[in-house]
């Protein structure tokens, strides 16, 4: 992991594949969960779904840059944590893509039962392409470091130290890029093609 080129990540990812589509079944598992509960009780739905807005409100009317580097920040920080932490056992990237799918579905039902269907892709697929799979390499890594203090626990053989830099590294020099660029996305992008589609 010296090099920063395009095969290399691929080589890195692909050897992360196992964990990387556990942690993603886990996270579409957990957003399916949400919006189906949702659609059991919309009053719960609708005041989690309103508590979530206030929560960001906070950001509202302020200048498009410090907006985007709240989004940046915010996604950049979890990311590094559900990483790092990941290796007490996974649990902590286990538990972060739970709670984060069942509110993703929780605001998907709530907000296309308000807006639409149409609302809801054009407000989440434009950053969301490039942001989600960071999200989910991160907690692959995450869990990928828990499995290897597993093993070492029990006897069997890991490189823990390796994988840790390997990890750490890709995240400096593709998780992080690329959730500044989503953020940016986000930011300036997302509300035009809202607006575009949707009117």
């Amino acid at each position: 992991m010296d090099g920063i080129d395009t095969k290399e990540a691929l080589t890195y990812l692909s050897y992360l594949k196992g964990y990387i589509l556990f942690v993603s079944l886990i996270f579409i598992l957990s957003t399916l969960m949400g919006y189906w509960y949702s659609s059991l009780d919309l009053a719960f739905a609708t005041q989690t779904s309103a508590d979530i807005g206030e929560m960001f409100a906070f950001i509202q009317g302020l200048n498009p840059l410090i907006i985007m580097a709240i989004i940046f920040l915010n996604n950049s920080i979890k990311c590094l944590i559900v990483l790092l932490l990941g290796i007490g056992f996974g649990l902590i990237p286990l538990v972060f893509l739970t709670y984060n799918g069942l509110l993703i579905g929780i605001v998907v039902l709530i907000t296309e039962r308000i807006e639409g269907s149409l609302y809801v892709l054009a407000a989440i697929v434009p950053h969301g392409i490039i942001e989600l799979p960071m999200i989910l390499f991160s907690a692959a890594i995450g869990i990928r470091l828990g499995h290897d203090l597993w093993n070492t626990l029990m006897g069997r053989k890991a490189d823990i130290k390796k994988d840790f830099k390997n990890g750490v590294l890709f995240y400096m020099r593709w998780i992080l890029p690329l959730l500044f660029i989503a953020a940016a996305v986000e930011t300036f992008l997302t509300p035009l093609i809202v607006i575009m589609v949707v009117g």
